[in-house]
């Protein structure tokens, strides 16, 4: 009887039962905490080449998965712990019975509007430790998701040249699907320092001077948009984030303007193409 133990390796303290491609394209399958259908195809097509009995390697997919939503409940954990921290050592808002936490600024004790990035009264503009945290955070995620694509990639060793093609377009198909996942679910901060960072992000991401987007770059533009929303409601008159919604929307039109200059030469050399065709179609008419 052939125990799986055969099968493993120990690497600087990290059991690892199989070779290094294949433990890639788990690791790349289970980095988002959730193994789709389409990654479960994958790897047990991938296993099942290697002589891999399936029910184990179900078996040691599942018990993956099960310790890598412990160790993400652990570091939401910390991560918890970390904003109770940081919340704590700020001045703590009066609760009102009726209508829930009332915020107050530091400076002055004015009662400020949910979504303010600054005081109405003094002008004093508040510091959210927690948004500069979740931002740190999820950016993290995003450069975790990318650092993904080579390794999906590379695990791609298909024998014939048209299945390695749609496995490895599959496997930057997961990569872009998570990106856009990630910022679509990317929380919009609500200081000014922080806005004003996001949005700058969010616009050279976008791609908006581009009359041709990519996915991800539109979702970026989509997190634009809503973060101009937000703006135009909690720091309407304010001149810094005025200035990038003006320099995003000249971004728009230089785009949509080389887009119409880019279809109005096409149009030209098209048409004429159409008439050098005709011409020479009656030239070849007449000497026949």
């Amino acid at each position: 009887m052939k125990l799986i133990t055969n099968k493993i390796k120990f690497n600087n303290n990290k059991i690892t039962m199989y070779n290094e491609k294949l433990e890639a394209l788990i690791t790349a399958a289970l980095a988002d905490g959730v193994l789709t259908e389409k990654e479960k195809q994958i790897l047990f097509k991938k296993a099942e080449a290697m002589g891999i009995d399936l029910d184990e390697f179900e078996m040691v997919l599942d018990a993956r998965l099960v310790e890598l939503k412990k160790k993400e409940a652990r570091e939401n954990q910390q991560y918890q712990l970390e904003m109770e921290k940081a919340k704590s050592a700020q001045p703590s808002a009066p609760k009102s019975e009726k209508y829930g936490d009332v915020r107050k600024c530091p400076a002055c004790g004015a009662i400020v509007p949910s979504m303010a990035a600054k005081c109405q009264e003094c002008g004093h503009e508040f510091v959210n430790v927690g948004a500069n945290m979740t931002t740190r955070l999820l950016m993290q995620k995003i450069d975790e998701i990318q650092s993904q694509s080579a390794l999906l990639q590379n695990g791609v060793n298909a024998k014939d040249k048209e299945t390695a093609a749609v496995e490895t377009n599959a496997a930057r198909q997961q990569v872009e699907e998570r990106t856009i996942q990630a910022i679509q679910n990317f929380p919009i901060p609500n200081t000014k320092e922080d806005i004003l960072e996001f949005m700058t992000l969010c616009m050279s991401n976008s791609g908006a001077d581009n009359s041709v987007q990519n996915p991800i770059q539109k979702a970026w533009m989509a997190k634009m948009k809503q973060t101009i929303a937000k703006v135009q409601v909690s720091m309407p008159n304010d001149k810094d984030a005025q200035m990038l919604i003006w320099q995003y929307n000249q971004m728009i039109e230089e785009g949509n303007s080389k887009f119409k200059n880019t279809l109005k030469w096409m149009g030209i050399i098209l048409g004429g193409l159409f008439l050098f065709g005709l011409t020479l179609a009656g030239l070849i008419q007449i000497f026949h």
